[in-house]
Protein backbone atom coordinates (compact mmCIF):
# COMPACT_ATOMS: atom_id res chain seq x y z
CA UNK A 1 0.00 0.00 0.00
CA UNK A 2 1.36 3.16 -0.98
CA UNK A 3 2.16 5.67 2.05
CA UNK A 4 0.27 8.93 2.36
CA UNK A 5 2.09 12.11 1.81
CA UNK A 6 0.02 13.78 4.83
CA UNK A 7 0.36 11.29 6.95
CA UNK A 8 4.40 11.12 6.45
CA UNK A 9 4.07 15.23 6.70
CA UNK A 10 2.08 14.84 10.13
CA UNK A 11 4.35 12.67 11.65
CA UNK A 12 7.26 14.67 10.55
CA UNK A 13 5.42 17.56 12.26
CA UNK A 14 4.82 15.59 15.26
CA UNK A 15 8.74 14.57 15.35
CA UNK A 16 9.18 18.40 15.03
CA UNK A 17 7.29 19.66 17.44
CA UNK A 18 8.77 16.78 20.23
CA UNK A 19 12.07 18.14 19.56
CA UNK A 20 10.94 22.08 19.83
CA UNK A 21 9.52 21.23 23.23
CA UNK A 22 12.61 19.44 24.03
CA UNK A 23 14.56 22.71 23.43
CA UNK A 24 12.01 25.00 25.07
CA UNK A 25 12.72 22.65 29.02
CA UNK A 26 10.01 20.78 28.29
CA UNK A 27 9.42 17.06 28.48
CA UNK A 28 7.45 15.17 25.31
CA UNK A 29 5.02 13.86 27.92
CA UNK A 30 4.19 17.02 29.10
CA UNK A 31 0.54 18.76 30.38
CA UNK A 32 -1.67 19.20 28.15
CA UNK A 33 -3.46 22.12 27.59
CA UNK A 34 -7.11 21.76 28.78
CA UNK A 35 -8.83 24.70 26.63
CA UNK A 36 -7.73 23.00 23.49
CA UNK A 37 -8.30 19.42 24.00
CA UNK A 38 -11.16 18.17 22.09
CA UNK A 39 -12.62 14.68 20.90
CA UNK A 40 -12.18 13.85 17.27
CA UNK A 41 -15.00 15.63 15.40
CA UNK A 42 -17.72 13.67 13.98
CA UNK A 43 -19.02 16.12 11.56
CA UNK A 44 -16.04 15.14 9.42
CA UNK A 45 -17.41 13.29 6.86
CA UNK A 46 -20.16 16.24 6.00
CA UNK A 47 -20.20 16.98 2.02
CA UNK A 48 -18.44 20.65 1.38
CA UNK A 49 -20.40 23.16 0.33
CA UNK A 50 -19.93 24.99 -3.30
CA UNK A 51 -17.42 27.72 -3.67
CA UNK A 52 -18.07 30.91 -4.21
CA UNK A 53 -15.62 31.44 -6.98
CA UNK A 54 -14.23 28.17 -9.37
CA UNK A 55 -11.21 29.44 -8.85
CA UNK A 56 -11.36 28.78 -4.98
CA UNK A 57 -11.39 25.84 -3.08
CA UNK A 58 -14.99 24.67 -1.82
CA UNK A 59 -16.05 25.84 1.54
CA UNK A 60 -16.58 23.59 4.47
CA UNK A 61 -20.16 22.97 6.16
CA UNK A 62 -20.60 24.15 9.67
CA UNK A 63 -19.73 22.35 12.53
CA UNK A 64 -16.23 21.42 14.19
CA UNK A 65 -13.78 20.39 12.79
CA UNK A 66 -10.08 19.21 13.25
CA UNK A 67 -7.39 19.63 10.99
CA UNK A 68 -4.17 21.13 9.60
CA UNK A 69 -5.14 25.04 9.16
CA UNK A 70 -3.15 27.57 6.95
CA UNK A 71 -4.01 31.22 6.28
CA UNK A 72 -4.95 32.71 2.67
CA UNK A 73 -4.73 36.53 1.75
CA UNK A 74 -5.20 35.73 -2.00
CA UNK A 75 -8.68 37.89 -2.00
CA UNK A 76 -7.00 40.75 0.12
CA UNK A 77 -8.93 39.22 3.52
CA UNK A 78 -7.24 37.09 5.43
CA UNK A 79 -9.26 33.69 5.23
CA UNK A 80 -8.52 29.87 7.04
CA UNK A 81 -7.99 27.16 4.59
CA UNK A 82 -8.33 23.74 6.86
CA UNK A 83 -7.14 20.63 5.48
CA UNK A 84 -10.07 18.23 7.67
CA UNK A 85 -8.08 15.01 9.14
CA UNK A 86 -8.63 13.03 12.50
CA UNK A 87 -6.36 13.08 15.91
CA UNK A 88 -6.46 9.07 16.40
CA UNK A 89 -5.41 6.94 19.48
CA UNK A 90 -5.00 3.53 21.44
CA UNK A 91 -5.42 0.53 18.43
CA UNK A 92 -7.32 2.87 15.60
CA UNK A 93 -3.78 4.79 15.64
CA UNK A 94 -1.81 1.58 15.49
CA UNK A 95 -3.71 0.36 12.89
CA UNK A 96 -3.69 3.61 10.92
CA UNK A 97 -0.22 4.39 11.48
CA UNK A 98 0.47 0.45 10.28
CA UNK A 99 -2.05 1.50 6.94
CA UNK A 100 -0.11 4.20 6.67
CA UNK A 101 3.57 2.81 6.65
CA UNK A 102 4.87 4.78 9.12
CA UNK A 103 5.16 1.90 11.51
CA UNK A 104 5.10 -1.92 11.36
CA UNK A 105 2.36 -4.18 12.67
CA UNK A 106 5.17 -5.11 15.62
CA UNK A 107 5.84 -1.49 16.49
CA UNK A 108 4.43 1.22 19.22
CA UNK A 109 3.68 4.60 18.00
CA UNK A 110 5.81 6.77 19.72
CA UNK A 111 2.98 9.36 22.10
CA UNK A 112 0.33 6.99 21.36
CA UNK A 113 -1.41 8.76 18.42
CA UNK A 114 -1.30 9.31 15.03
CA UNK A 115 -2.84 12.31 12.63
CA UNK A 116 -4.92 10.25 9.70
CA UNK A 117 -4.99 12.38 6.90
CA UNK A 118 -6.89 10.49 3.84
CA UNK A 119 -6.53 13.20 1.09
CA UNK A 120 -5.14 16.81 0.63
CA UNK A 121 -8.32 18.41 0.17
CA UNK A 122 -8.50 21.83 1.84
CA UNK A 123 -10.73 23.80 1.95
CA UNK A 124 -11.43 27.88 2.60
CA UNK A 125 -13.38 29.11 4.95
CA UNK A 126 -14.08 32.89 6.02
CA UNK A 127 -13.45 34.04 9.49
CA UNK A 128 -15.94 35.98 11.31
CA UNK A 129 -14.75 39.39 12.69
CA UNK A 130 -15.61 37.88 16.51
CA UNK A 131 -13.23 34.98 15.97
CA UNK A 132 -11.94 33.49 18.77
CA UNK A 133 -8.71 32.26 17.43
CA UNK A 134 -5.63 30.93 19.94
CA UNK A 135 -2.42 29.46 19.93
CA UNK A 136 0.42 27.39 22.26
CA UNK A 137 3.04 29.45 24.05
CA UNK A 138 6.12 28.24 23.32
CA UNK A 139 7.52 29.06 26.89
CA UNK A 140 4.77 27.18 28.43
CA UNK A 141 2.48 24.70 25.95
CA UNK A 142 -0.36 24.83 28.87
CA UNK A 143 -1.03 28.55 28.14
CA UNK A 144 -2.85 29.80 25.41
CA UNK A 145 -2.12 33.21 23.58
CA UNK A 146 -5.04 34.76 21.62
CA UNK A 147 -4.27 36.63 18.50
CA UNK A 148 -5.84 37.97 15.83
CA UNK A 149 -6.55 36.50 12.14
CA UNK A 150 -3.90 38.67 11.06
CA UNK A 151 -1.56 37.75 13.74
CA UNK A 152 -2.15 34.06 12.65
CA UNK A 153 -1.26 35.30 9.20
CA UNK A 154 1.86 36.73 10.71
CA UNK A 155 2.84 33.76 13.00
CA UNK A 156 2.69 31.35 10.02
CA UNK A 157 5.17 33.05 7.34
CA UNK A 158 7.33 33.77 10.12
CA UNK A 159 6.81 37.58 10.75
CA UNK A 160 5.19 38.01 13.53
CA UNK A 161 6.77 39.78 16.75
CA UNK A 162 4.56 38.68 19.63
CA UNK A 163 5.45 35.83 22.20
CA UNK A 164 6.98 32.49 20.79
CA UNK A 165 4.29 30.16 19.38
CA UNK A 166 4.59 26.82 20.43
CA UNK A 167 5.19 24.33 17.37
CA UNK A 168 4.25 26.57 14.08
CA UNK A 169 7.73 26.64 12.01
CA UNK A 170 7.53 26.83 8.47
CA UNK A 171 6.86 24.24 6.78
CA UNK A 172 5.60 22.46 8.87
CA UNK A 173 1.88 20.83 9.21
CA UNK A 174 0.21 22.54 12.60
CA UNK A 175 -3.14 20.51 13.75
CA UNK A 176 -5.96 23.21 14.86
CA UNK A 177 -9.80 22.60 16.35
CA UNK A 178 -11.86 24.63 13.72
CA UNK A 179 -15.51 25.63 14.85
CA UNK A 180 -17.92 27.10 11.71
CA UNK A 181 -21.25 28.73 12.36
CA UNK A 182 -23.45 30.25 9.51
CA UNK A 183 -20.25 29.31 7.32
CA UNK A 184 -17.51 31.86 9.37
CA UNK A 185 -14.72 30.25 11.39
CA UNK A 186 -15.78 31.64 14.95
CA UNK A 187 -13.10 29.25 16.79
CA UNK A 188 -9.89 28.40 15.41
CA UNK A 189 -7.75 26.69 18.49
CA UNK A 190 -4.37 25.66 17.94
CA UNK A 191 -4.09 21.55 19.34
CA UNK A 192 -1.09 20.46 21.65
CA UNK A 193 0.63 17.11 20.28
CA UNK A 194 3.60 15.61 22.37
Amino acid sequence: MRTSTKAFASTVAVTAMAALVAACGGESGSERPTSTTTAPPTTTTAPPTTSTSPDQPPLLEDGEWFGFVTTDSSGGVVQILIDPAEMLSGQKAHDAAVEAGFITEDEDLPNDFFIANPDDQSYLVPVADDATITVLSGEAVDRVLTVSIDDLASIFDGTYEGEVVYGILSGILVPFDVTIVDGEVTVVAQVYTP
